[in-house]
């Protein structure tokens, strides 16, 4: 049986620091599962390529970048942390963690509505030209 590349393609114009978490998290489950990986790789978009309207160059719209060091370092973290997240999916509560900016970034969480409940009309991080120093 041959070994199988890993592909993530992401519509944006560079690797981030936020892909290689999950790359890894899916290495893990892959090989995990008997997957033989040989290379990790991120498509992601060419902001160079302009299409001419008529022919397709479909090779230069995606840049291809091997994270295949990334995934293999961040393993081991990820096994540091499994324990913990069985341990949280597994309980009855929900995890004692304070709304913050965090639940914005990089992206807004899916759980804000939930998570927010409760907090004060005039809460700290609405107020106009509160910075990460001044909270």
């Amino acid at each position: 049986m041959s070994n199988w590349n890993l592909i993530e393609v992401k519509s944006s114009t560079r690797v981030k620091n936020e892909y290689l978490p999950d790359v890894g998290v899916q290495f893990h489950v892959l090989t995990g599962s008997g997957v033989e990986i040989d290379r990790v790789i991120l498509l992601h978009l060419n902001n160079q390529y302009v299409y001419d309207g008529h022919h397709r160059e479909l090779e230069r719209l995606f840049i291809s970048s091997d994270l295949t060091p990334e995934a293999l370092g961040y393993q081991e973290e990820l096994l540091g942390n499994l324990q913990g997240l069985r341990d949280m999916l597994g309980s009855p509560h929900q995890p004692a963690i304070v709304p913050s900016r965090h639940c914005f970034n990089p992206n807004p969480c899916e759980f804000w509505e939930h998570c927010g409940q409760g907090l004060p009309e005039y809460w700290i991080l609405e107020l106009a030209g509160i910075g990460k120093k001044k909270v």
